[in-house]
């Protein structure tokens, strides 16, 4: 699961660096729990499954709001995509309005290349944002070779009245 862990950070490594702490690129304040096993570690045959989960504390400094949030990630996933196959497509995703990608992202993991994936990037665009990533293919050697399936994703909720910008 280390796999999972690594390439999840050098997905959104450029959003939030590091751990926790203060990234003034973006603008933001953010500290992490340890990860905790919400599901599993288990074997399932001879495939490996599990989820971890991350309580985390975001705070933002620059202004804005979710809506503005959800269309800059819009945008980054976009830049940063090693292929955009296809999207951004409007959709409705667990019943807020949405955006959804089809791309090829690259890691940082040596073991993983790239992965190709379902995005979806969704949000009421008051006070909660939800990113969604499923792979539909690893692109990977060594011991990466042996990833099946890679999903992640971020669940962001106000916990504080949020200030419409």
């Amino acid at each position: 699961m280390l796999e999972t862990l690594v390439l999840l950070s050098s997905l959104f490594a450029p959003w939030f660096s590091g751990s926790h702490g203060f990234n003034s690129v973006r603008n933001v304040e953010w500290q992490c729990e340890k990860p905790v096993w919400t599901a599993g570690p288990l074997m399932d045959g001879e495939m490996f499954k599990g989820a971890l989960t991350a309580p985390c504390v975001f705070k933002g400094h620059g202004g804005g709001s979710f809506l503005k949030l959800r269309l800059v990630l819009n945008d980054w996933l976009v830049a940063e995509a090693t292929a955009v196959h296809a999207g951004p497509i409007d959709e409705t995703y667990q019943g807020m309005p949405s955006t959804y990608f089809d791309v090829t992202v690259s890691t940082k993991n040596p073991n993983v290349q790239g992965v190709r994936m379902d995005v979806h990037i969704a949000g009421d665009d008051v006070s909660h944002l939800l990113i969604n990533n499923f792979s539909k293919q690893i692109i990977a050697t060594g011991t990466g070779k042996y990833l099946k399936r890679l999903d992640d994703g971020f669940d962001l909720t106000a916990t504080e009245q949020v200030e419409q910008v």
